[in-house]
């Protein structure tokens, strides 16, 4: 899925008065926090701006990408006071983002990092018998 994709489909399912620049900007903040919080390589491509990076795949991908979709509906929803409709959506966003936790830990595990209790620094090690 990409920003623009995104747009597209929201422009199809939800009614809105917003500009696709806040909506971009939306979907760049929540691509951006999950990126930083499962603490993805760096070098992995993703959008950073739009409309220059709005045909850049976003970091959640399928089938898991319909999380950008029930955020942005969601954000204009409750801008909208469509309180009810809001937390309906909001509630497919937080199982669609969990779920796609849940499968980018299970096959990207981070690699383990053991620390040293004499108050040296901690180092990657292949196993505690380094240490």
């Amino acid at each position: 899925m990409t920003i623009n994709k995104v747009l597209e489909q929201l422009s199809r399912l939800e009614p809105h008065t917003f500009s696709d620049e806040d909506l971009a900007a939306w979907v760049l903040q929540l691509d951006a926090q999950l990126f930083t919080e499962l603490a993805m390589p760096q070098d992995t491509e993703r959008p950073r701006t739009w409309p220059e990076d709005g045909d850049i795949p976003l970091t959640a991908m399928a089938p898991y990408d319909e999380l950008y979709l029930y955020y942005i509906q969601a954000k204009v929803e409750f801008f909208q006071r469509e309180y009810d409709h809001y937390e309906n959506t909001m509630a497919m966003y937080d199982n669609a983002v969990s779920e796609w936790r849940k499968q980018y830990r299970r096959t990207h595990i981070p690699e383990p990092i053991y620390i040293t209790l004499d108050g040296s620094e901690g180092r990657n090690v292949s196993s505690p018998d380094e240490i």
